[in-house]
């Protein structure tokens, strides 16, 4: 009896040794050669140094790929925010890539810099060319979490769209809006407390009344 389910597990083990060679052989066939390479979402300024690699993949077997190798290889470049691959049997290879969009631009030794909405700089200000953003100006990397905290607050309030610069002088942040009006600050201010002085700022315009600043810092808002 043992002898006997000695041979069947042999079998069974030749059998499955034998569908296992010839799935592999079936892997490697041409028909798996990735033929089309789908490149969707926003790149603009990635296509030498991230899509050019990626197109380099045609001709390689779809199998035999690794998707997050791939992955994991364009996530080191910090311009990038999202990437995705896909396989699509037989022959095609599905990529999706987000690029960081600029928040804000940011000068340091002379240097005009992109930054992200989490204040992460990643690039260069000719890198985008088409937009204008507040601008940041840090004397020293010692000022950049300040700056950043304050400045990822307010420009996510009503006064988004009227900011000009930031910047930091005798330990006060000053937040300069288009019209030349200065609102000074620092980081314990809350993106409600901008949201308060943005109304008072545009209020203050509809009734023409001139004021040189407005300081958020403390409990009532002070205009002069």
């Amino acid at each position: 009896m043992r002898v006997i389910t000695l041979v069947i597990w042999i079998v069974l083990l030749l059998a499955a040794d034998f569908g296992y060679k010839k799935a592999v052989d079936f892997t490697k066939n041409d028909i798996f050669k990735i033929e089309k390479i789908k490149i969707a979402g926003d790149y603009e300024n990635l296509k030498g140094d991230i899509i050019d690699p990626v197109i380099n993949l045609k001709g390689k077997n779809l199998w035999y790929i690794s998707t997050k190798e791939i992955e994991d290889s364009i996530k080191k470049d910090i311009r990038i925010k999202e990437v995705r691959i896909k396989r699509e049997f037989p022959d095609t290879l599905s990529v999706e890539i987000k690029e960081k969009q600029p928040h804000i631009f940011c000068v340091l030794n002379g240097k005009i810099y992109l930054a992200d909405e989490k204040g992460t700089v990643y690039g260069y200000r000719q890198e985008n060319s088409k937009e204008i953003f507040p601008v940041i100006y840090l004397d020293n990397n010692n000022q950049k979490e300040e700056l950043f905290s304050v400045a990822l607050k307010v420009c996510g309030s009503i006064f988004k769209d009227y900011i000009s610069s930031i910047y930091v002088d005798q330990g006060i942040v000053n937040i300069v809006l288009k019209d030349g009006v200065v609102i000074k600050s620092d980081k314990g201010v809350e993106k409600e407390k901008y949201d308060t002085g943005a109304k008072l700022y545009i209020k203050l315009k509809q009734d023409n009344v001139k004021v040189s600043y407005l300081d958020v810092r403390f409990k009532d808002i002070i205009a002069k």
